[in-house]
C-alpha cells in the first residue's frame, strides 16, 4: 500500500505544508489528518474532482493536522450536497472535540458522518482493516496512531508521537511489518522523536522499513537520508 503525500512538514514548516497523506481510489479519497493547508492542496492538485466519497482519519486535533476540516467539511456539504464521513476510533477520546469544533465551523451534526474504523473495511483494494492506537504526543491532547492491514502486512503511521518505546515494540515483530511512518525531528521540544534518536534505536538492518516525515526542516530531512531511512516526498498523483 503506499500513502500519497499532501505535506511533509511539522507545524511550524510553513515550506513543506501541514503533513498529511491520503489514498485515492476510483471515486473514494481517503485522508489520513486535514491540516491547515490541505484543502488548499486537494484543490491545487484536483484531487476532489469526480470523487463521492471523503474518509478522514484524524490523529489528533493540534490545527496543523485538522485546520481545514471545516472549510473541507462545509464545501462537500454546501457546494456538492454530499459529507464527509470522519472516522475515529470506537471509544474516541477526541469525537466531542471534534464535534465541537465543526460546530464553530458551522457545521451541524446532519451535515456530516462520524463513523468508526470497521465502516472502511472492503471499501478499498489497497487495505483490509484499519485502527488506532492511543500513543503519546503531549499532555495537552490525546493522539493517535493509524495501523493499516495489508496483504504485505502491517503499515503502521505514527501520526505524531514522542514515545520511543512504540518503536521499539514494533521492532519486536518487525517480520509483521511492512512500513512504519514516523514523525522525525531535530527539534529540542519533546513532542516529537529526534531523528538521532530515531537512528540510536532502529538498526541498519531495519530502516529501510522506516518513512520519515513531519520535518521541521531541511537539515531533518538530509540526516534522515543520511542515517539510510526512506523519506516521504510530496505527490500530486
Amino acid at each position: 500500500m503506499n500513502l500519497n503525500f499532501l505535506g511533509i512538514g511539522s507545524a511550524f514548516n510553513v515550506l513543506q505544508g501541514n503533513n498529511a497523506c491520503y489514498i485515492k481510489e476510483g471515486n473514494s479519497l481517503l485522508l489520513i489528518d486535514c491540516g491547515e493547508t490541505v484543502y488548499e492542496r486537494l484543490n491545487m492538485y484536483n484531487l476532489l474532482d469526480g470523487v463521492d466519497n471523503i474518509y478522514l482519519l484524524v490523529t489528533h486535533t493540534h490545527s496543523d493536522h485538522i485546520g481545514s476540516v471545516g472549510t473541507l467539511a462545509n464545501y462537500y456539504y454546501l457546494s456538492l450536497n454530499k459529507k464527509i464521513h470522519i472516522i475515529l476510533d470506537y471509544n474516541s477520546k477526541i469525537k466531542e472535540d471534534i464535534k465541537t469544533l465543526l460546530r464553530i465551523f458551522g457545521l451541524e451534526e446532519h451535515m456530516y458522518y462520524i463513523e468508526t474504523p470497521d465502516f472502511l473495511d472492503n471499501k478499498f483494494s489497497s487495505f483490509k482493516k484499519v485502527r488506532y492506537q492511543e500513543i503519546t504526543h503531549c499532555t495537552q491532547l490525546i493522539s493517535y496512531a493509524c495501523i493499516f492491514d495489508t496483504d504485505d502486512g502491517e503499515i503502521f503511521y505514527t501520526g505524531d508521537t514522542n514515545d520511543i518505546s512504540v518503536l521499539k515494540n514494533l521492532l519486536t515483530r518487525i517480520d509483521k511489518i511492512d512500513k512504519i511512518f514516523v514523525d522525525t525531528n531535530t527539534s529540542s521540544l519533546p513532542v516529537h522523536l529526534n531523528v538521532d534518536l530515531l537512528a540510536a534505536t532502529i538498526p541498519q538492518e531495519y530502516r529501510n522499513k522506516i518513512y520519515c516525515m513531519h520535518f521541521n526542516n531541511q537539515d531533518c530531512i538530509n540526516k534522515a537520508k543520511n542515517y539510510g531511512f526512506n523519506v516521504v516526498k510530496v505527490s500530486s498523483n
